[in-house]
């Protein structure tokens, strides 16, 4: 299915992710409804669904496995596991101030965000934030410390881990890439809004609470 021109894969995540932009409870429920049938048995979103075996290629069937449905072949046994998408973030501070950039594009477009992006399969998480935050911004960081790992659930992408790291500026200059329009640093009490969801917005609220002690 298509919401806010971006393909949301099933109804329980495009009811969150249409809730997160602050569309009506009558909406988002009439927006799950239409699509319910397209979940698996149980009603419970598994992931990633392929579709076809990995080892031999026969068209894969959904059976109950180890309280869950998930994918299996009837042919070889070869069960689907879908794994969590993973991120990685920067989070940049200067006198004070949080490093946040404007999402462009869809998802979350509109939506203030710390510079992040996946995880390649074959890089490390902190190479990852540096690499975003590059690609996104034009500015280079060096990550310092792990600011904390969240799983999200609100994201039309899928469910995964956001790592974020605590970063310092090392050079570069501010020159935007498309997929953020603006971007600014910005104290705890003048936060731009929307923030973005998929684990964005609980580690900029750690962020505010680190600095008042709560």
């Amino acid at each position: 299915m298509v919401y806010g021109g971006f393909t949301v894969s099933n109804a329980v995540l495009a009811g969150k992710y249409a809730a997160r932009l602050g569309h009506g409870i009558e909406f988002t429920s009439r927006f799950c409804i239409r699509y319910i049938s397209r979940l698996p048995p149980g009603g419970v979103w598994m992931g990633s669904d392929m579709g076809y075996c990995y080892e031999c290629g026969a068209q894969l069937t959904w059976q109950p496995i180890e309280n869950r449905q998930r994918e299996m072949c009837p042919r070889c046994g070869w069960v689907n596991y879908p794994q969590l998408k993973v991120s990685a973030a920067a989070m940049v501070i200067q006198k004070g101030r949080l490093l946040l950039v404007r999402r462009a594009t869809p998802p979350w477009q509109g939506c203030w965000y710390l510079p992040a992006g996946y995880v390649e399969a074959d890089e490390d998480p902190v190479r990852a934030a540096e690499r975003e935050l590059c690609e996104e911004t034009g500015l280079q960081a060096q990550c310092d410390v792990l600011h904390g790992v969240y799983f999200f659930d609100d994201d039309p992408r899928g469910s995964g881990l956001l790592l974020v790291y605590r970063s310092h500026l090392t050079g570069g200059g501010l020159n935007l890439n498309g997929e953020a329009d603006r971007a600014g640093f910005f104290s705890a009490d003048e936060l731009p809004s929307p923030l973005t969801g998929a684990g964005h917005d609980r580690a900029i609220a750690d962020w505010v609470a680190s600095l008042t002690g709560s």
